[in-house]
C-alpha cells in the first residue's frame, strides 16, 4: 500500500496517499524496465489483472532493492492470489463417435 510517510500510516491507516486504493501484488511480478529508455533507473510492476506501473528510483542500487523487495511480496502473496483462467484444449470432431449412455439415462418406451 502507498502512504505519504510512516507517520501518516500510523495516524490513519485507512487514509491512502492521495486517495489511491492499494495495489494488489498477488500473482504479480516486477523487473527492471530495460526496454524503457526515456528515464534511468525505472522498474515495472505487472499485476495479475493486466495493469502495469512504472516507477523511477534514484539510482541502480535503490531500483534493485525495490525490485527485490516487491518480488518477494509478489511471491509470498502469489500463492493465495487469483488464478488465471485457462481454456480447455479444442475438442476433436466427435461426430463419428457413438453417444455414450450414462448409468442414469432412462430409456423412453
Amino acid at each position: 500500500m502507498f502512504y505519504k510517510d510512516q507517520k501518516s500510516y500510523k495516524a490513519a491507516p485507512e487514509g491512502y496517499f492521495k486517495g489511491e486504493s492499494p495495489v494488489d501484488l498477488r500473482g504479480g511480478s516486477t523487473k527492471v524496465a530495460d526496454d524503457y529508455t526515456k528515464k534511468k533507473h525505472v522498474f515495472r510492476i505487472k499485476l495479475a489483472n493486466g495493469a502495469e506501473y512504472l516507477f523511477q528510483a534514484r539510482d541502480d542500487d535503490e531500483m534493485n532493492a525495490w525490485v527485490q523487495r516487491i518480488s518477494v511480496q509478489c511471491d509470498l502473496q502469489g500463492s493465495a492470489g487469483p488464478s488465471r483462467s485457462q481454456t480447455l484444449p479444442a475438442s476433436g470432431d466427435r461426430k463419428d463417435e457413438p453417444k455414450r449412455r450414462s448409468f442414469f439415462t432412462l430409456k423412453k418406451n
